[in-house]
Order: C-alpha cells, then structure tokens, then sequence
C-alpha cells in the first residue's frame, strides 16, 4: 500500500508539475495573447490610421486627377493653339520667303535695267559727244562756206564789176568805133 500511496503521490506530484507547466504555459500563453491583442488593437490603429491615410491619398489623387485632367485639356488647347501658330508662322515665313524672291527679281530685274540704262546713257553721251563734234564741224564748215561765199560774192561782184567795166568799155570802144567810122 506505501507502494501505492507512494505510486499515487508521484502521479500526484506528476500531476502537479504536469498542472505546473501547463499553469506556466497557460500563464504565458495568456501574457502572450494579451501581447498578441494589444498588437492585434495597435495593428487595428494603424490600419485605420492607414485607411484614412489611403482615403486622403485616393481623394487628393483624384483632386491630382482633376488637376491632371485640367492641365492636360489647356495643354491640349496650348498644343492646337501652338500649332496654328506654327502654321501661321510658316505660312507668313513662305510668304516672305517668296516676297525675298521676288525683291531678288526686281534687283536683278533693276540692275539689268540700271545695266542697259548706263549702256544708253553711254550711248547717248556718244551720240553727244559726236553731235558736237559734228556741230563743231559744221560751224567750222559753215564758217568756211560763209566766208567761201563772201570771197565768191566779192569776186562774183568783182567780176561783175569788171564784165560793166568791160561792157561800159565795149560800148565806149563800139561808140568810138562807130564814130570814127562815121568820120571816116
């Protein structure tokens, strides 16, 4: 029987100890679970404080969207109005690219015909030139003539004069003759 009591004390006692560490696990399980709950309840806060968090983010995101949807509309206004722009740019550059073109003809057009005007101008200065030589020639020449004519009424006039001369003289040589042949 003290081999039963004794068995029955060491299963007591086995008991206990067994009671023991299950006590202490269950003791540590609860400091554990306590732990895992104030964990748990600080996760929870965080979480929410994460939540409001991602709704403020989401709601300025989409405030971001907005603003992005806005800016992308007035770029796409400033694109189209940039672009018309260009175009006119190019369009008004074209037209003075061909107004360049054609002031480029009308020098080259000018100077071709400043060209031809200095070759007149020459041409005419020739003419000039020539014209009074030829007046000079002319005046020399009728200088000459007029004082060739003089000389020839002067001779003509002699002449003249001598042939009266000659003719008085015929008529006075006739006259005598002609009363001397009556005398005689």
């Amino acid at each position: 029987m003290f081999v039963k009591v004794d068995k029955q004390n060491l299963e007591i006692r086995s008991c206990q100890d067994h009671l023991s560490i299950e006590h202490s696990k269950n003791s540590s399980n609860e400091h554990e679970q306590q732990q895992l709950r104030h964990c748990l309840q600080t996760s929870n806060e965080q979480i929410e404080k994460y939540r409001q968090n991602l709704n403020e983010k989401q709601e300025k995101l989409i405030e971001y969207e907005r603003t992005i949807d806005e800016l992308n509309s007035r770029n796409y206004l400033f694109e189209n109005k940039f672009i018309e722009t260009m175009s006119i740019l190019d369009l008004r550059n074209q037209t003075i690219i061909d107004y360049e073109q054609q002031v480029n003809k009308f020098q080259i057009d000018l100077l071709q015909k400043h060209k031809d005007l200095l070759e007149k101008q020459n041409l005419i200065d020739q003419l000039e030139q020539d014209l009074i030589e030829k007046s000079a020639r002319i005046a020399q020449l009728t200088e000459t003539f007029e004082t060739e004519q003089i000389k020839n009424q002067q001779r003509e006039k002699s002449q003249e004069d001598y042939a009266n001369q000659t003719q008085a003289d015929c008529q006075n040589l006739q006259r005598d003759v002609t009363q001397n042949s009556i005398s005689i």
